[in-house]
């Protein structure tokens, strides 16, 4: 039996992505802190983020962790479950007439 990269086996199906992420973007008034970002990340897999100083690695972590709020994405799950920050579904990438534009609030 063969393996690809990821250590799944030729042949059979995928695994069930483990985070699942559509346009996800976070802006501030400074501008774009990360994204858009579409990524599937499957079950058992390692991922590593890695990018500049400042450019969003951990604010990515955060959202995916539910800790922060992006400003714009269609879909975003973490293990199936769709984080309320991705609700509702393919807000707009701009904000609305007289907003900030600061979409960085933290959750409790």
């Amino acid at each position: 039996m063969s393996t690809d990269g990821a250590g799944l086996t030729a042949g059979t199906p995928a695994a069930t992505p483990a985070v699942v992420a559509r346009g996800v973007r976070l802006r501030t008034r400074r501008g774009v802190v990360y994204g858009p970002v579409d990524l599937d990340i499957p079950e058992g897999t390692l991922a590593v983020v890695q990018g500049p100083q400042g450019g969003g690695r951990s604010s990515l972590l955060l959202t995916l962790a539910g800790r922060m709020v992006p400003d714009s994405g269609c879909t975003l799950r973490v293990l199936g479950e769709t984080l309320p920050a991705a609700a509702p579904p393919c807000r707009s990438a701009s904000p609305s007439p007289g907003s900030t534009g600061s979409t960085t609030s933290t959750r409790p």
